[in-house]
């Protein structure tokens, strides 16, 4: 009897030792395979690209070229597509991970060459517009009034969320730019990113110097966040309960900060101060690792940093970059506990703000 207790333990460590081996070899895979997606524009030439390295900063990479003002960055790795938005085309569009397939996925109005500009009236949350440029003008229904501006996706329920800057809204709409809908209307907003598992939808407003976040249809609106300045870009760290978010002093020439509080609200903190531009933020949760983009101008050369969940270990990723904007990752997130006497595995799963 205790010959057989004996073989089932060796045989239990030995499937563990192995699926072990499996999952480190896996993991050393992943520090190479998982990536950091960014977007760039040169706003001298108005020419913009989306761009990739791995966690490490290496192996950087054009991945979609001969765009205009690519700025937000979403990635749905499920089905293996970047989303970006343009501010010049008032586009957001999508590609494969490998930069082929470049589709359009809403479209707003955009003036001929030469420009113009919009007048726009509201009521009851839906707007209309006049177009008007040096040829002639054009009526304007509410679905062509779209300016976006920061993106999320809930890659599970097939919607991509958005911030419409031309109306202050609030919008979501099918994965493929169907459906359209308003959710939230009269915001100022920089940034917005999602909790899935608890339905909301978090959003910085900085006409009202908050964090703000409502259910995923838009309802029950609520302050989170009072921030002293302005808050700019923002995301979660849904596993620890917190909510982190870049603040700029108004006017531009204070210090720039990075902050978070618990989902309530509570206990905010601040995690480091910067005197250069920090714009997109997002977290690798997995790793315990914030990552974020830095300039000294707004159009002037950028970084990619990063630094742990405690604002310590500061250290740059990736510099020279031509006017980096938003960034989002892929990063591994399996990870194998063994023991004799049983197997346990958990599986931390991915979130790309």
């Amino acid at each position: 009897m205790k010959n057989l207790v004996a073989t089932r333990k060796y045989l239990v460590l030995f499937f563990v030792t192995l699926l072990l081996s499996i999952s480190l070899h896996s993991t050393s895979y992943g520090q190479g395979k998982y990536k950091i997606y960014w977007t760039e524009v040169d706003w001298t030439t108005l020419t913009g690209k989306i761009r990739r390295a791995h966690l490490d900063g290496s192996q950087v990479k054009d991945i979609v070229t001969g765009l205009e003002a690519p700025k937000a960055i979403a990635l749905d790795m499920l089905r293996r597509k970047v989303y970006w938005t343009d501010e010049t085309t008032r586009k957001i569009q999508r590609a494969d991970l490998t930069g082929r397939n470049v589709k359009d996925i809403v479209i707003g109005f955009t003036f001929p060459s030469g420009g113009g500009w919009v007048s726009i009236r509201c009521r009851d949350g839906k707007c209309t517009g006049v177009a008007n440029w040096k040829e002639g003008e054009m009526w304007l229904t509410h679905d062509l009034l779209i300016r976006p501006r920061h993106i999320a996706l809930d890659v599970q329920r097939k919607k991509i969320y958005w911030v419409n800057d031309m109306l202050n809204h609030i919008q979501r709409a099918n994965l493929d730019g169907s459906d359209v809908e308003d959710l939230v209307t009269w915001t100022f907003s920089d940034s917005l990113t999602l909790d899935r598992s608890r339905r909301k939808i978090y959003w910085t407003d900085y006409s009202m110097n908050a964090i703000r976040r409502a259910n995923l249809d838009g309802s029950n609106v609520e302050d989170l966040v009072t921030t002293t300045d302005q808050p700019v870009s923002l995301a979660l760290d849904v596993a620890r309960e917190k909510v982190y978010w870049t603040e700029w002093e108004r006017g531009f020439d204070g210090p720039r900060t990075i902050q978070r509080a618990n989902l309530d609200g509570s206990n905010v903190e601040y995690i480091l101060t910067n005197s250069d531009q920090l714009r997109s933020l997002t977290l690798d949760p997995v790793g315990g690792k914030i990552y974020w983009i830095s300039s000294e101008s707004e159009t002037g050369p950028g970084r990619i940093q990063r630094s742990n969940l405690d604002g310590s270990g500061i250290e740059n990723v990736i510099t020279g970059l031509n006017n980096p904007w938003s960034i989002a990752l892929d990063f591994p997130g399996a990870h194998v506990t063994p023991s004799i006497d049983k197997l346990t595995t958990t599986w931390g799963k991915m979130k790309s703000e």
